[in-house]
């Protein structure tokens, strides 16, 4: 029970990392490769996270789950703002699944260009945030996965 709610709460982690990157970004000259380099940095420690804190005895994909189920309330938001009220909310709740999500745009909008850009005519930002929120579940399996494999 312990790990379950240790689980959830470090999956609150993107966010502060996300206003922090939002700041950076706003103070400083960025380029593309950087962040790039920032969603594979923070893919790679996110894995590596998920193997540290995961059970070796425990259901890989529940831990996975557990760990991305801020991640999808975050998505949920982006869903609810983007697809129902059609704009997004000038507040804390309007502003922090952006932020959760900035570390990953980057690799985001490449996947949406490669997979999904060839078959609608305009790109919806909640595409990209559900590609983000993919690439964090599929990183939480992959460490939880190595974590259960005992090597």
């Amino acid at each position: 029970m312990k790990r379950n709610i240790a689980l959830l709460l470090l999956g609150i982690l993107p966010l502060p990392l996300g206003y922090a990157l939002n700041f950076v970004i706003l103070s400083l000259p960025s380029s593309s490769i950087l962040l790039y380099a920032v969603s594979i940095g923070f893919l790679l420690l996110w894995v590596l996270l998920a193997r540290r804190v995961s059970a070796r005895e425990g259901r890989p994909i529940v831990q996975a789950l557990l760990l991305s189920a801020f991640g999808l309330l975050m998505l949920l938001l982006v869903f609810y703002q983007e697809l129902v009220m059609g704009r997004y909310w000038v507040n804390l709740l309007g502003a922090a699944p952006q932020l959760y999500f900035l570390p990953l745009l980057s690799l985001g909008f490449t996947l949406s260009n490669v997979l999904i850009q060839p078959f609608l005519p305009t790109l919806e930002m909640w595409l990209v945030y559900l590609l983000a929120w993919l690439l964090l579940f599929a990183a939480g399996c992959a460490g939880c996965f190595w974590k259960a494999r005992g090597k």
